[in-house]
C-alpha cells in the first residue's frame, strides 16, 4: 500500500516481525543460515512497504543475503520482494519486562560474586587433593627383614581421596551451573536497566543487523492474507568433522551404522531446534569460465590488454526523467507521515523511532580504522577489512590482487572533467609582451581502486539514491535503525563488527579431537548429508556431537587368519555402504550386541562399495602352522635341484557358535622373464581360490573359506616345489618355510 505525503514524498509503512532459524547448511568452512518469518496481514491491516527482520549476527556476509516469499494459496497472490538492505539496530526494550530495581540488581551481582568465590574454593580443594600422594614403602634396617606394609592405611587413604574428589567434582558441576545462571541473570538485569534509558550508546550484546525488505503487491490480483518470508545468509567459521557408531547384532546378521558429526560454530547466534545439512563443498569458491580464443593465420601479434572496467556512459540521469516527473505529480499525503527522501536529500536526524539515520564516518586516530573519505558512510564490506589488514604492508586491494594503486576515482565511475577555462588576463602595458595561450592539461587516465574491481560485490544504486544509476560496492554503509540517542559511533561499529568477524573465524583455527579430520571432496565431487532430526548447537566455539542419520544393512562377521605371519585370528566385520553417498573418513565406535567393543578409524568408502572393520583378536580360535622341507636332484647332464615344501595348517574353534574363517596363504612367484626358476604347485587339500588385495598388489595369493562348528578341528595342507639349476641356489638359502619371519 502506498500513501502520499505533503512534500511529494512516498510514505513508508514499516512492520517488524520475529524470525527463527529454520535450517542450517554447514560447509567445509562457513554455514548458510535460513531464517523464516510468518507475516499476518490481518494483524497489520495492510501490506507494509518495508518489512524488518532483526536479530541477525554482526558476522554475517551482507553480500550473501537472499530473500524469498513463500506459502500462499496461489502464486499470483504472493507479494513481490523488490529490494533488500542491511541496517544496524539494537535490541529494543521489552515492554513485558520493566526495568529492574536497584535492590534486585545489587542482589544479582552479590549472588554472582558469592558463587564465584565458592567455585574458587572448590577448585582449590580439588587441587590440594590431587597433591596428596601415597607414602612410599617403609625401608628396614640393614640385615633385618623388611617391615610390614601398611596396606589398610594406604587403601583407606586412596578411598578417602577418591570419595572426596567425587564429592568435590559433583559440587563443582553444580556450582558451575548455578554460576552460569547467576551470570545470565545479572547480564539480563543490567541489559534491562540500560535499555530503560534512551540517552546512551548501544551495547555490544545489543547491536544486531536488520534486514529491510521492500514489498510490493502484484498489480491486478489480491494479496494473500498470510505468507512466509525466507531469509538466507552466510556466516563464517563453522566447521564439522564426521564420526560414526556401528552396532552389530551377530544373531540377526544386521549392523546399524549411525553417522554423527562434531560441529563447532561461533557465529553469534545459537542454532536451537534447526534442521541441519552437512556438506563437503566450499561455501564460496572462485571459478572462471573458459574462453575459446580465435585461431588466425598470419604474423603473430601481441594480445590486446584486457581492461577490467570501463567508465560509465554519460547521460544516465536522463533515464530517470520520467520517474522524477511521475513523482512530482503525486498528490499530497497526510501530515506527519514517515517518508523516504528524494535524491540529494538527507533524512532528519531527529525523526521518530524506526527512521533511517545517516551515519558518516569520521577520522579515526588508529590507522586501522582510518577513513578514506570524510563523507563516506561506514565501510563494513569484506574488502574494507582486507584493506585494513594490508594497510601496514603497503599493499592496496584484496590479497589476491597485489597491484599498486595508481589513482582513485569516484564511486560512480565518472571520468574527471577538465578544469574550466580561465578568464583572460587584463590588458598589459605596451612594452609588456603579449601573453601566450597555454592549452589546458589533458585529464590523466584514472584506474579504479580494488574495491571496484570486485564485480560480484558491486550494486546499482536505486532511483531514490543520490548516486542512482552508478555502480557502488555493496555493503559499503550500514544505516542506523532505531533511536537517535542509542546510535553508536562509526568507530564503535567498526570495532564491534571487526571483533565479531574475527571471533566467527576462530573455529577454523581450533584443533580437532584426536582421530577426527575435516571432510574432503570425493574425486572432485561434493556431497551433502541431511540430518533426520532437529539439532541444537550453541555459539560457544566448542565441538558438539550431533546425530545425523542411521542406516541398517546386512553384515557378516568372519575371522581372517594369515598363518605365515601371525598365529592369531582377527575378527572382521564386512558390510556394504548403506548410505546413498560416500562415507567420509573418521573414527567409528563399534558395539557388539549393545556392548561397547572398541574404536577404530574408518577410511573413506565410496558409494556402493563394501567396508571392512577390524574388531581385534579372537582368542577362542587357535591356529598352528607346520612346514617341512626336502631337496632332490634330478637329471645327469642338465641337473636340476628340486626344493619341496609341505605346509600343514591346523585350526580349532573353541567358540560356542560356528566360526567363519578365511585362511590366507601365498606361493612364491618368479620375476618376469626368469626361465631358470620354476614354481610348481603339487597338491592342495581342500581346494583353495585365488585371492587379491584391493589396496596392495599381491601376486600368488590364495585363500580358504570354511565354517567350523563349535569345538571342531580342521586341517589344511598344500605342497609346492621350486626347481632351479643345480649350480644355483635361492637368495637367502634354500629353506623357505622353516624360519619365522
Amino acid at each position: 500500500m502506498q500513501e502520499i505525503s505533503s512534500n511529494n514524498q512516498l510514505l513508508v509503512q514499516t512492520a517488524s516481525v520475529d524470525s527463527r532459524i529454520a535450517s542450517v547448511t554447514v560447509y567445509r568452512s562457513g554455514a548458510l543460515v535460513a531464517r523464516e518469518a510468518r507475516v499476518e496481514l490481518e494483524a497489520m491491516g495492510s501490506l507494509p512497504t518495508e518489512l524488518h527482520l532483526g536479530g541477525l549476527p554482526l558476522s554475517m556476509d551482507d553480500s550473501s543475503v537472499k530473500v524469498r516469499i513463500l506459502d500462499a494459496g496461489r502464486p499470483g497472490e504472493l507479494p513481490l520482494a523488490t529490494d533488500i538492505r542491511i541496517a544496524l539496530a539494537s535490541r529494543g526494550q521489552d515492554q513485558d519486562l520493566p526495568p529492574p530495581k536497584d535492590e534486585e540488581l545489587e542482589q544479582a551481582r552479590l549472588a554472582e560474586l558469592q558463587l564465584k568465590e565458592q567455585l574458587r574454593g572448590t577448585e582449590k580443594a580439588i587441587h590440594r587433593l590431587h597433591g596428596l600422594s601415597i607414602p612410599d614403602r617403609p625401608r628396614g634396617k640393614r640385615g633385618e627383614p623388611p617391615p610390614p606394609i601398611p596396606t589398610e592405611a594406604r587403601l583407606a587413604l586412596l578411598d578417602f581421596i577418591s570419595g572426596q574428589l567425587s564429592e568435590f567434582y559433583r559440587q563443582q558441576a553444580s556450582l558451575q551451573e548455578e554460576y552460569r545462571k547467576a551470570l545470565l541473570l545479572r547480564q539480563e538485569l543490567e541489559a534491562r536497566f540500560q535499555a530503560s534509558s534512551s540517552a546512551r550508546q548501544a551495547r555490544e550484546h545489543e547491536l544486531r543487523k536488520v534486514a529491510v525488505i521492500s514489498l510490493a503487491a502484484q498489480p491486478g490480483s489480491p494479496t494473500a492474507r498470510a505468507f512466509r518470508v525466507s531469509l538466507e545468509y552466510l556466516v563464517p567459521g563453522a566447521i564439522w568433522a564426521p564420526c560414526y557408531t556401528l552396532d552389530h547384532d551377530p544373531e540377526q546378521g544386521l549392523a546399524t551404522l549411525s553417522m554423527k558429526a562434531l560441529v563447532c560454530q561461533l557465529s553469534g547466534e545459537d542454532w536451537n531446534g534447526v534442521d541441519i545439512v552437512l556438506s563437503t563443498a566450499s561455501a564460496l569458491s572462485w571459478t572462471e569460465l573458459p574462453e575459446l580464443p580465435a585461431l588466425k593465420l598470419g604474423r603473430r601479434q601481441q594480445p590486446r590488454p584486457r581492461l577490467g572496467w570501463r567508465p560509465a556512459p554519460r547521460g544516465t540521469d536522463d533515464l530517470f526523467a520520467d520517474y522524477d516527473r511521475a513523482r512530482q505529480a503525486l498528490p499530497t499525503p497526510e501530515p506527519g507521515a514517515v517518508s523516504t527522501p528524494r535524491p540529494g536529500e538527507t533524512p532528519d536526524p531527529g525523526g521518530p523511532e524506526g527512521e533511517w539515520l545517516a551515519m558518516e564516518s569520521v577520522q579515526e586516530p588508529d590507522e586501522e580504522y582510518a577513513a578514506q573519505d570524510s563523507t563516506q558512510a561506514i565501510d563494513l564490506s569484506d574488502n574494507a577489512f582486507q584493506r585494513q589488514e594490508t594497510a601496514k604492508s603497503g599493499i592496496a586491494g584484496p590479497p589476491h590482487r597485489r597491484k599498486p594503486r595508481k589513482a582513485s576515482i569516484q564511486a560512480s565511475f565518472r571520468a574527471a572533467a577538465p578544469p574550466p577555462p580561465q578568464s583572460p588576463p587584463p590588458a598589459m602595458a605596451a612594452e609588456a609582451p603579449a601573453p601566450q595561450s597555454i592549452p589546458p592539461p589533458e585529464p590523466s587516465a584514472l584506474e579504479p581502486s580494488s574495491r571496484f574491481m570486485d564485480y560480484g560485490s558491486l550494486r546499482m544504486a536505486g532511483p531514490d539514491d543520490p548516486h542512482r544509476g552508478n555502480l557502488r560496492p555493496a555493503g559499503d554503509s550500514l544505516p542506523w535503525l532505531g533511536r537517535a540517542g542509542a546510535q553508536p559511533t562509526p568507530q564503535r561499529v567498526l570495532a564491534l563488527v571487526r571483533r565479531a568477524r574475527r571471533a566467527a573465524h576462530a573455529p577454523e583455527l581450533k584443533a580437532l579431537p584426536a582421530g577426527h579430520h575435516l571432510p574432503r571432496d570425493f574425486r572432485d565431487f561434493d556431497y551433502a548429508y541431511a540430518g533426520e532430526s532437529p539439532i541444537h548447537v550453541a555459539s560457544d566455539g566448542r565441538f558438539h556431537s550431533i546425530p545425523l542419520l542411521a542406516r541398517t544393512a546386512r553384515s557378516s562377521l568372519y575371522h581372517v587368519v594369515v598363518p605365515a605371519l601371525r598365529k592369531e585370528a582377527y575378527r572382521t566385520l564386512k558390510l556394504q555402504n548403506p548410505m546413498d553417498a560416500p562415507l567420509p573418513g573418521g573414527p567409528v565406535d563399534i558395539y557388539m550386541g549393545g556392548d561397547y567393543l572398541l574404536s577404530t578409524p574408518l577410511h573413506t568408502v565410496e558409494k556402493g562399495l563394501e567396508l571392512e572393520l577390524g574388531l581385534g583378536v579372537e582368542q577362542a580360535v587357535k591356529v598352528a602352522r607346520n612346514a617341512s622341507f626336502s631337496e632332490h636332484t634330478t637329471g645327469l647332464i642338465n641337473s636340476t635341484l628340486e626344493l619341496l615344501h609341505e605346509v600343514t595348517i591346523q585350526l580349532r574353534n573353541n567358540l560356542p557358535v560356528p566360526a567363519r574363517l578365511e585362511v590366507r596363504e601365498r606361493l612364491p612367484v618368479t620375476t618376469e622373464g626368469d626361465k631358470d626358476v620354476q614354481v610348481e604347485l603339487r597338491k592342495v587339500q581342500p581346494p583353495w581360490e585365488p585371492f587379491s588385495q584391493s589396496d596392495l598388489e599381491l601376486r600368488g595369493g590364495y585363500r580358504w573359506r570354511l565354517v567350523l562348528k563349535p569345538g571342531t578341528r580342521a586341517e589344511l595342507t598344500f605342497s609346492y616345489a621350486v626347481r632351479i639349476p643345480a649350480s644355483h641356489e635361492l637368495e637367502g638359502g634354500n629353506r623357505r618355510e622353516g624360519v619365522e619371519p
